[in-house]
């Protein structure tokens, strides 16, 4: 099976909106990583370095 990205953020977007909440509660510095394994999309911890 091929990971579908598109299929998995339209088919499960209520797991990212329950953790939205979440992402408050890390205290995130400007050089630390935050290394996110096996969350769906990784769409919590995506940074824009283009900002």
């Amino acid at each position: 099976m091929k990971w579908n990205s598109d299929l998995y953020d339209n088919k499960h977007s209520f797991v990212s909106k329950f953790g939205k909440a979440m992402i408050n509660f890390v205290n995130v510095s400007e050089n630390q990583k935050i290394l996110d394994v096996g969350c769906g999309t990784g769409i919590l911890t995506y940074v824009d370095k283009g900002r």
